[in-house]
């Protein structure tokens, strides 16, 4: 019997890959993407036409409806992918990656361009039936991870607390001692000792 995949006329199903974030397969039911241009808008008194700033890239963000089932036992020689047989070694291997600190690979079926780029999850909602047994939807949403624009600042907040009340206290001492030097100078002395 032929598959799908030697029958269909159509390319981009030659093209379809395995759904995945940070290596945990999933099925994907339906995907949206959403991205744009942030723009301020800049309206002027006395002027009709306004004039729109570009101000870069909206972060690129997937909001997607996946699935994990539980399948056959594969026959021997058959490969599917990444993902377990068992939907619950699935389902709890997607959960342990979407939880999981710090971005990772996602990888969309339905476009080539995903895949290398790091995304985060910000959040899933995972559902199961009694009437679905086997079965777990997952609804995920995906914000492009991007890289910091500046490094991170490593502070040492008790160090500097520390530096901080040395510095003062040396500046205090050196004020207290620049004026009891200048009142036991000999000439204050004798001015003191005239006055009573």
């Amino acid at each position: 019997m032929a598959s799908l995949l030697e029958i269909s006329p159509v390319l981009w199903r030659k093209r379809l890959r395995q759904a995945s974030f940070k290596g945990a397969a999933f099925h994907v039911e339906q995907q949206g993407r959403a991205s744009g241009r942030r723009t301020v808008l800049h309206e002027y008194p006395k002027r009709d036409m306004p004039y729109a700033e570009d101000m870069g890239l909206v972060a690129r963000r997937y909001q997607v409806t996946g699935y994990v089932i539980q399948r056959w036992s594969p026959r021997q020689g058959a490969s599917h992918g990444a993902m377990p047989f068992n939907y619950d070694l699935a389902r709890d291997a997607l959960i342990a990656a979407l939880e999981s600190e710090g971005p990772g690979r996602l990888v969309d079926p339905y476009s080539n361009r995903v895949g290398p780029e790091m995304y985060q999850c910000e959040r899933y909602t995972m559902t199961e039936t009694r009437e679905r047994g086997g079965y777990a939807q997952f609804d995920m949403l995906f914000v492009e991870a991007g890289a910091a624009a500046f490094g991170a600042i490593n502070t040492n907040s008790l160090q500097n607390i520390f530096n901080t009340a040395q510095n003062s206290t040396t500046a205090a001492a050196r004020q207290l001692n620049r004026q009891l030097s200048a009142l036991n100078k000999p000439t204050n002395l004798a001015f003191q000792s005239a006055q009573f």
